[in-house]
């Protein structure tokens, strides 16, 4: 009831006034939900409403848990699923992944804190 009424009510009434961008949904640490009757409903309400919510679309974040894998396999999300595991990203791929996040983020502390070279371009290497 809470996701017609706070999410597909006000989509509806969105689209009907003009165009609504597509949109993207983050739910974060899905597995961290302390009620585990929580992560059926939320999966099984998505389910319910999935074919209806575009032009929403959903990234959900979770460890492989008991639970979050049952709430999908129970449901028919699967169909509209695409799953990317992280530990079975090649190590070279996230290690690049990594040091690029790093390189971009220290970039601008030398400048607010008038450092010269900092960090060093090899202190990265084995990131």
């Amino acid at each position: 009831m809470q996701l017609q009424k706070l999410v597909m009510d006000p989509l509806h009434a969105a689209i009907r006034e003009e165009a609504f961008p597509p949109c993207l949904v983050v739910i974060d640490a899905l597995d961290e939900c302390k009620d585990e009757n929580a992560t059926s409903v939320i999966l099984l309400s998505l389910s319910v409403f999935a074919g209806r919510l575009s032009p929403l679309r959903f990234f959900i974040t979770s460890r492989p848990v008991s639970n979050v894998l049952r709430g999908f396999c129970d449901t028919d999300l699967m169909k509209d699923t695409n799953a990317l595991v992280l530990h079975n990203i090649p190590l070279d791929i996230s290690q690049k992944d990594i040091r690029v996040y790093l390189e971009q983020r220290l970039m601008h502390i030398p400048r607010s804190s008038k450092l010269e070279s900092w960090p060093p371009s090899d202190a990265l290497a084995d990131c």
